[in-house]
């Protein structure tokens, strides 16, 4: 799911005691996060405008607090475990299959990996 409003950003993942396997949460634009009431681990990902991976956090637990990332312009969210499973690395490129309705110059970038 993109969120990309206000709206979509809080109603999302909070207050939920899971997320279903395959369920990814694409903020954007997007700089820091945390999962205050959030009620589960989660895999999280930093993107820059090529949609190329700059951080990657394994198993954030609920109630952290994220401060900005350098050069990020957006985040995933994923399931825990994910980053091992789809083997995600920094320097890999995810195309999230959505143009980015910034205000800035985006871009979608080719696909190097792709998420379901």
């Amino acid at each position: 799911m993109k969120a990309n409003t206000f709206i979509k950003r809080h109603q999302a993942w909070r207050f939920k005691r899971r997320v279903r396997r395959n369920h990814v949460l694409w903020l954007i634009p997007c700089q820091s996060i945390h999962t205050y009431f959030m009620f589960f681990s989660i895999d999280v990902v930093f993107l820059d405008k090529e949609q190329r991976i700059i951080y990657c956090i394994k198993r954030l637990k609920p109630f952290s607090h994220i401060p900005p990332i350098a050069y990020s312009h957006s985040v995933v969210l994923f399931p825990k475990n994910t980053i091992n499973l789809r083997g995600f690395k920094e320097g890999d490129t995810l195309n999230m299959s959505q143009r980015c309705n910034c205000m800035s110059s985006c871009h979608s970038s080719k696909i190097d990996r792709f998420i379901p």
